[in-house]
């Protein structure tokens, strides 16, 4: 594949992830920063939940393979996902209530940026051709660590899987991440 993707961003973990180093910023004398050199750590109480994020990561493998179509009507009748109904479903089963739709889901949580994904964080993206505007979220995923998510798409395969998404095509069509849990 040609490298296409020259001057787009990586996406990164955020090092101080607890669910990646477990002794997080504790032991460091650096703290991460954003832009205006504060912390970059999402307080405790801004709404999100707090849940197992590996044993969500774990659940949501299990559906691994599971057919996509889109519109899927629910999980335990259809026996088939779309990309949001996956989310939705997954997040259920640990108490988080998420919208139906990817562009709904893409209004909650907190944002963060595509350097400091967490496992667990939401990842929007277009798909360039379903929309008149690029600007509209078609699609998403659930970060679930070293540069991956976890997502139900008809492609490369079809069904749940999971995707590198330092790939020129979804550093393309990134728009946004959004954390719902801790």
């Amino acid at each position: 594949e040609p490298a296409d993707d020259a001057g787009l961003p990586e996406f990164k973990d955020d090092p101080y992830d607890p669910y990646i180093n477990p002794s997080g910023a504790k032991e460091s004398s650096a703290e991460p920063a954003d832009d205006t050199g504060k912390p970059a750590d999402i307080p405790v109480d801004a709404g999100l939940k707090n849940i197992d994020v590996n044993a969500l990561i774990k659940t949501a493998h299990q559906y691994i393979g599971v057919p996509y179509v889109f519109g899927a009507k629910p999980y335990p009748q259809s026996k088939v996902f779309d990309c949001s109904s996956f989310v939705q479903y997954v997040y259920g089963k640990f108490g988080v209530e998420l919208p139906r739709s990817s562009r709904k889901q893409a209004t909650v949580g907190q944002l963060v940026k595509r350097t400091e994904l967490r496992k667990g964080d939401l990842l929007f993206f277009y798909l360039p051709g379903r929309y008149k505007s690029n600007d509209i979220v078609g699609h998403v995923g659930i970060y679930i660590g070293n540069g991956k998510m976890i997502h139900s798409s008809n492609k490369p395969k079809d069904g749940v899987q999971v995707t590198d998404i330092n790939k020129a095509f979804w550093k393309k069509t990134y728009l946004s991440a959004r954390r719902v849990v801790y």
